[in-house]
């Protein structure tokens, strides 16, 4: 099973990730209710997502029957819940609460991040290595989902305060200001050797 973890991060607010290590096959040997949800897919990669995704979100509450759907504005919803979802290379990431709003971003460790600083990090934030700026681009693309239904932000209408970077697994948090709606919102992060996890929820 490629279930990495479930964690109750709040008392109304759940976590999952899900490593995906597994062929589309295998998950659909595993959650055979899931075959109408790919059946349109031709990408391989596109459909070992989506079957991640489902495959966690079953995990998380137990029903065959919950789907995802999307607003115009590309926020998913799940009918009875606030959700957010997030992919990167080899994994899944997804966040579900009945009652708070919630944000979720997962990104993998890579060198890349350096040569796109410029477009996302101001100057008057911290980015003094490539683990900080990946903390910084996550942070900010969880933001950006928190707050999509509202305005679109711009990487720059986004301020980081001034954070540690966690220890591997452990949890850190950064307070973030929007700078268009002058309110502050704070958002968790977890580093791991080849992921960066960040999440909000209020």
């Amino acid at each position: 099973m490629a279930l990495f973890s479930i964690v109750q991060v709040s008392p109304n607010v759940q976590l999952g990730l899900w490593r995906m290590d597994e062929t589309a096959e295998l998950l659909l040997g595993r959650y055979p209710f899931l075959q109408p949800e790919v059946e349109l897919f031709r990408n391989d990669g596109r459909k070992l997502e989506r079957l991640s995704v489902y495959a966690l979100l079953f995990e998380m509450t137990g029903s065959e029957q919950l789907r995802i759907g999307h607003e115009p504005s590309g926020r998913p919803y799940i009918e009875g819940y606030n959700i957010s979802i997030s992919h990167t290379k080899g994994y899944a990431a997804l966040i579900l609460s009945k009652h708070m709003r919630v944000a979720i971003d997962v990104e993998t460790v890579s060198d890349r991040v350096a040569r796109i600083a410029k477009r996302f990090i101001r100057s008057d934030e911290k980015a003094a290595d490539v683990t900080e700026m990946l903390i910084n681009w996550s942070v900010k693309e969880t933001v950006f989902k928190f707050y999509s239904d509202v305005r679109r932000l711009d990487y720059f209408d986004m301020r980081l305060h001034h954070f540690s970077t966690p220890s591997k697994g452990k949890e850190g948090e950064v307070e973030v200001d929007n700078l268009p709606e002058n309110e502050s919102i704070k958002v968790k992060m977890r580093c791991f050797p080849d992921f960066v996890l960040t999440y909000a929820f209020q």
